[in-house]
């Protein structure tokens, strides 16, 4: 997800060109013995409690701590192999007065070896360890960020914090880092007594502890504060965070739980929406798997920084503040974003922390459950926030898809082997491919069937670990009203998590003396050149097909060809709500009557956003020509989804990179033929979402209207002469149209200005919108303007967030200089990981 506050706004371009870089820049030499060495842990030593000590020096950036691990051993060993990355032991540890032989670390492993002289017997043990590790700035383990620039100097202050997610608990304390381990933790904290320290569970104890301190930024004053032993759980979900912050807001949900937002200081007001959301959320969720939440609070925490949207640490959900703030000036689209990141964060409680994977290659239990039933269960939660299943089709589905027709794709249960795969599989494949899938899954069904598997399937792996077969085996106990003949659950996801790609089902109507008959055909979805050598994949497709008389027939597909007799003759539509993940071609006749029913309100706009989208996608594979899409745009031109005008102009600015703006005529043409469509048909849509699709579009098409509009608004905005002049879903917009228009735009001196405005801003949400609009300066060509923003990039005025906001602001060109000319200084400042 992104990090900036408009969710996939940013760090396209920069991911991009980051990555190819990385590739080309980060050669490494492996021989046979290191590619195929076993990162896996041994499996006869579990741990089974964890009693953690842990004192941050904020002045040298070192973690001190310590370790009581109690062990199960299964069998005898003369090795305990655990996880460290980065860690140092700091004294010789011991087994329960046992100490090793010697300590061995394998840093390419991320292992920790204590070998012992003489075998250490089957019984329970007590490991004792005391080690350090780093503080960092990297934004991974325990990392340290500080408040926003334009923070007063009274609210300044450092935050510590955690992200262990996927293996980086190890870079912390020695532990034994695999989803499978899970023990329970027993955490103590001894930090400035004048800042906030939260964990996974409540505070149970504090000690003022006195000591001298001959640092400044080390506080004399201390406090120890302990926590309440957590349940079992997976080391990736232990968190703690230290800092300043406001006053919280709290609540008690229907079954006693607390419920507490922490918000930057000055700004305890933002957090009430997510307050709403967390608490009906709670209760909702409790309701629906038959298990109510199993811990007595539950925490959201905002921060300044964060390496992404948010974090489900059970019991303290940790946000970039974007993703957690609302105020009654934030657009509609943000709020529906931050509502759905707290019911995805919520619902991993259950899907991820309650029930845990056995391994990451079932990432996508978590990932894909959180992220369908964010959208799937907004309206009851938020009833009449926004369209959610357009939003979910536009936001997850097509992407996923987009991204699953690449040759680059994996399957959705992805192989897993070394610590640096396991951040590669959480991308769009599990999150919105898993969603998908889920949700297919959910309709063919039923949801009473549905919610009943996952029901059993909570309960019977509930504070343990669950493998996608799990699953399969839970929902298949459910069902006793299945057509005779129908493959098992099992047999039908097994062809969509364990390839990549999809189906594409060529449909059509053949009438005869008996009738009208649906031929359907399908294939494997592939782009031009793409690699042929699974075309003769074969799914097994749970379809969905509405007729114009209404009738809905359900059928799994298990044959690359088959023939469905209509109860009537007339249109045929599969997938109408788009909960399938595969697309579908039609004739040109049946398309176009699909069309007409478009228009006539007889297809829910999540099936006309997908019939649009997959004309398009034929278009892309060479199996329809340009004017396909087109004229499907032009039968839609009066449609009032914001998805689909969304949709639609995605595709024409797509298209129309293709005319050659050296041919003058054709390009004028083009940018005509989208003014037109965009003055005539978006102009009586009023809401705040068409707004912002209108400027942009207006401004693609080179409206001088628009312009000069943003021109004369923008400086009154800036000089506070008209601070009402733009709405704030606009004024992203509006800056960057004003900043770099093709008449001059405004001044460079408003450069200067907009600068100083962002010195002076608290809201990570408007500093990034401000730091993206400075990025369309560039086309000023002003060297002092491009040396500012290098110096941006490159110096330490900016959130890791902010930086990569920044990139995505600026032209792919200017980009590709940036990187290649400053490639060292930009991964420190973006703090990109190490390759």
């Amino acid at each position: 997800m992104s990090t900036c506050s408009v969710p996939a706004s940013c760090l396209v371009t920069f991911a991009a060109a980051l990555a190819l870089l990385s590739a080309a820049f980060s050669i490494q030499v492996t021989s046979a013995a290191s590619s195929t060495r076993k990162y896996r842990l041994p499996s006869h030593v579990k741990p089974l409690n964890y009693q953690l000590f842990f004192e941050p020096n904020l002045a040298s950036n070192i973690l001190a701590g310590k370790m009581i691990a109690k062990i199960a051993i299964s069998e005898a060993v003369t090795s305990i192999v655990l996880n460290g990355n980065a860690v140092l032991l700091t004294g010789a540890p011991s087994l329960s007065g046992r100490s090793p032989l010697n300590v061995t670390y394998d840093r390419d492993a991320q292992m920790i070896s204590l070998n012992f002289a003489d075998p250490v017997p089957p019984g329970i043990w007590e490991l004792y360890a005391s080690f350090t590790a780093r503080i960092n700035t990297r934004l991974s383990g325990v990392f340290r960020v500080s408040s926003p620039p334009g923070s007063p100097p009274h609210l300044d202050s450092i935050i510590i914090a955690t992200y262990f997610q996927p293996t980086d608990a190890r870079k912390a304390f020695p532990c034994w880092d695999e989803p499978a381990m899970k023990a329970t933790f027993d955490l103590t904290l001894t930090v400035p007594a004048d800042l906030l320290a939260l964990s996974n569970s409540p505070e149970v104890s504090r000690k003022l502890i006195t000591h001298s301190s001959s640092s400044k930024n080390q506080s004399a004053a201390r406090v120890e504060v302990r926590f309440a032993r957590t349940p079992p759980m997976s080391t990736y979900l232990l968190a703690f965070v230290i800092g300043r912050f406001d006053q919280p807001l709290k609540t008690v949900d229907e079954n006693g739980i607390d419920i507490r937002v922490y918000t930057p200081p000055g700004r305890r007001h933002e957090g009430s929406f997510s307050l709403g959301i967390a608490n009906k959320t709670l209760t909702h969720f409790g309701k629906l798997f038959g298990t109510n939440y199993p811990l007595s609070k539950i925490d959201l925490v905002s921060l300044p920084d964060f390496p992404s949207v948010a974090m489900e640490n059970w019991g303290l959900v940790l946000f970039h503040e974007p993703s957690l703030l609302a105020s009654k000036d934030t657009p509609e689209a943000l709020r529906a974003f931050v509502a759905t990141t707290v019911i995805h964060e919520l619902a991993h409680q259950w899907f991820g922390n309650l029930v845990s994977p056995a391994w990451w290659s079932d990432l996508w239990l978590n990932e894909g459950f959180a992220t369908w039933l964010s959208y799937n269960e907004l309206d009851a939660i938020r009833p009449g926030l926004i369209d959610s299943r357009s939003w979910f089709v536009s936001t997850e589905l097509l992407s996923a898809m987009s991204d699953d027709a690449l040759e680059a794709s994996h399957p959705v249960e992805a192989d897993v082997h070394r610590p640096e795969d396991t951040a590669e599989v959480f991308d769009s494949i599990s999150y919105g491919k898993g969603a998908a899938l889920v949700g297919m899954l959910h309709d063919w069904l039923g949801r009473e069937n549905f919610f009943a598997g996952l029901r059993n399937y909570i309960r019977r792996h509930r504070f343990g670990n669950a493998a996608t077969s799990d699953l399969w085996k839970a929902l298949q106990e459910t069902l006793n009203d299945r057509p005779a003949g129908e493959p098992s659950i099992a047999e039908v996801m097994h062809d969509w998590t364990t390839r990549k790609s999809f189906p594409v089902i060529f449909a059509s109507i053949e009438t005869d003396k008996s009738g009208c008959t649906l031929r359907l055909r399908q294939s494997r979805y592939r782009l031009p050149g793409a690699d042929r050598l699974h075309d003769r994949w074969l799914w097994r497709i749970p379809i969905v097909i509405a007729t114009q008389d209404g009738d809905v027939i359900r059928w799994v597909m298990t044959r690359s060809r088959m023939t469905i007799q209509l109860p009537n003759c007339g249109w045929a539509m599969l997938n109408p709500n788009a909960t399938g993940f595969y697309r579908t071609s039609y004739p040109r006749s049946l398309m176009t009557e699909l069309l007409r029913e478009a228009v006539r309100g007889g297809i829910r706009p999540s099936g006309r956003l997908l019939l649009l989208d997959d004309v398009f996608a034929m278009h892309a594979a060479d199996r329809v020509w340009a004017e396909d899409p087109l004229h499907a745009v032009h039968v839609l031109r009066h449609d009032s989804s914001l998805q689909v005008w969304t949709n639609m102009l995605n595709h024409l600015y797509e298209m129309g990179g293709a005319v050659p703006m050296s041919d003058t005529k054709a390009f004028n043409n083009w940018q005509r033929y989208v003014h037109d469509l965009c003055l005539t048909r978006l102009r009586a849509r009023n809401s705040s979402g068409f707004e912002r699709v209108r400027a942009t579009c207006l401004d693609y098409a080179g409206d001088r209207n628009v312009e000069n509009w943003a021109v004369k608004a923008f400086p009154r905005w800036l000089n506070g002469t008209r601070p009402d002049t733009i709405s704030p879903d606009l004024w992203s917009v509006v800056c960057r149209i004003a900043a770099g228009g093709s008449s001059g735009g405004i001044g460079v001196s408003h450069f200067w200005h907009l600068l100083s405005v962002l010195n002076r801003t608290q809201s990570i949400a408007r500093r990034e919108e401000i730091i993206g609009c400075l990025g369309a300066f560039e086309d000023k060509k002003r060297p002092e303007v491009e040396k500012r923003l290098i110096s941006l990039a490159l110096g330490p005025e900016l959130q890791a967030s902010e930086v990569l906001c920044l990139v995505d602001g600026l032209s792919s060109r200017s980009v590709w200089r940036l990187l290649t000319r400053h490639w060292t200084a930009m991964r420190v400042a973006s703090k990109v990981p190490t390759c």
